[in-house]
């Protein structure tokens, strides 16, 4: 056999005896494969060769999709926001492991991620939780590739679900002041007062504390959100700097909560 030219890899026989073919991969580690013969080792190169131009050949340890799931949880967990974790814990858990957990990693296809999404819009799942579960599994794998776990990001070449568009529904003048006369005398009338008449997010009403409300400037800041964590309901700071805003009180939630 005559001298493989850069990148083709090589085969040798070691001090031992034994053969040895040695290939490097796209990122400049190489593989190592042993055996008995020549034609066994060279055996080995040829299959390794057409995995790296296929983009699924490897050097680090070889783990399951659920295996490796639950380490780049356990290692992305510290800087991620609460809820963000609780998100991606749920995505993972509910909708990769128990469809692809017991695949090996480095096995896994296009056509594997294509098949999920395609699952998960037929088990009723919106396009975009699809699209979100994709974002999850891009972003994992891109981790994976950065750990040299696997070659390339499969889901780079996975188109996901188009988001359907739908118009959101809001209340009539006339049904607000329905839904507000029968909330009247309620204990939580100056909630839905001011869910309806500020338009404040869920989190944000629920997280409200009283140094955040100014009764005499008629006006509140939202500097905070309550949020569930594995640990339980918390008030969060705000996501980003334009959650944090001053909201004008009209005279009905003004009386409510005083």
């Amino acid at each position: 056999m005559g001298k493989r030219a850069n990148g083709e890899g090589s085969v040798y026989q070691r001090t031992d005896g034994r053969w040895c073919a040695s290939v490097s991969t796209e990122h400049g580690k190489r593989r190592h494969f042993l055996g008995r013969t020549r034609a066994e080792v060279a055996k080995k190169l040829t299959s390794a060769l057409d995995l790296r131009d296929k983009g699924t050949l490897v050097t680090g340890p070889q783990q399951t999709v659920s295996q490796f799931f639950t380490h780049w949880l356990d290692a992305v967990h510290p800087s991620l926001r609460p809820r963000t974790f609780v998100g991606y814990e749920q995505l993972v858990r509910l909708h990769v492991v128990p469809v692809l957990g017991a695949w090996p990693l480095s096995r896994l296809t296009p056509q594997h991620l294509q098949k999920l999404y395609a699952s998960r819009l037929n088990a009723g799942l919106s396009s975009t939780t699809v699209n979100h579960l994709h974002a999850v599994i891009h972003k994992a794998l891109s981790n994976a590739v950065r750990w040299d776990l696997v070659s390339r990001n499969v889901a780079d070449l996975v188109d996901p679900p188009r988001n359907r568009h739908f118009e959101i529904a809001t209340l009539s003048p006339e049904q607000a002041r329905t839904f507000l006369d029968a909330a009247r005398g309620h204990r939580l009338e100056a909630l839905y007062l001011l869910a309806v008449t500020t338009g404040m997010r869920q989190g944000e009403l629920l997280g409200l504390r009283w140094r955040d409300v100014d009764l005499d400037a008629s006006a509140l800041h939202i500097r905070g959100s309550m949020q569930a964590t594995p640990e339980g309901r918390r008030i969060m700071e705000p996501k980003t700097a334009g959650s944090r805003r001053r909201v004008a009180l009209s005279r009905q939630p003004l009386n409510a909560l005083r």
